[in-house]
């Protein structure tokens, strides 16, 4: 059996989540009412959503990646989770939010023509710019990259910028 001081030592907060509770609870916030506005903008526009090509792609992609930043960031609060162990908790949600937009990008390219290259694209990196740090920050929390939390900070404001940007095209954007 462990001694209590020993299971004490293994179970302290470790280095990884020290120094970000703030940004993480804000990062939560911030997350909490974007999904709020999305939800709003999709139930104004719905009709319209499902008639224009994407748009639909569009408020899932929005969806998942918010929904999987929330649940990362809810992960990362959880107290005394070493790096390692954080790191396959972060995986849970974190890998699908990464691959099932993709599958949703790569949609339009097996039903036939897509209705703008160049949107399709800039959707795909901007994707990549809010999800892969995602990924990179649970390859650092196992020991195979440098950077640990920081690469999750930046998945987190990418989601948030490319949220807003959605959000903006499912609300106003589809007006014009």
């Amino acid at each position: 059996m462990r001694s209590s001081r020993a299971f004490k030592h293994t179970c302290m907060e470790t280095s990884a989540i020290k120094g970000w509770t703030d940004f993480l609870i804000a990062s939560g916030g911030t997350i909490g009412a974007l999904v709020g506005l999305v939800f709003v903008s999709l139930s104004i526009n719905l009709a319209r959503i499902i008639e224009r090509a994407g748009l639909a792609g569009r408020a899932a992609e929005t969806i998942i990646l918010l929904t999987g930043n929330l649940a990362g960031i809810l992960i990362a609060l959880f107290p005394r989770l070493s790096e390692a162990q954080l790191g396959v908790a972060l995986a849970v949600p974190l890998v699908p939010t990464w691959l099932l937009p993709m599958l949703i990008h790569f949609g339009p390219f097996r039903r036939g023509p897509i209705y703008r290259l160049w949107q399709e694209i800039v959707r795909g990196l901007l994707h990549q710019a809010a999800a892969l740090p995602g990924l990179l920050c649970v390859a650092s929390l196992w020991g195979f990259l440098p950077g640990g939390m920081t690469w999750f900070a930046i998945g987190v404001i990418m989601s948030i910028v490319v949220a807003i940007t959605n959000a903006w095209v499912l609300l106003v954007e589809i007006l014009r």
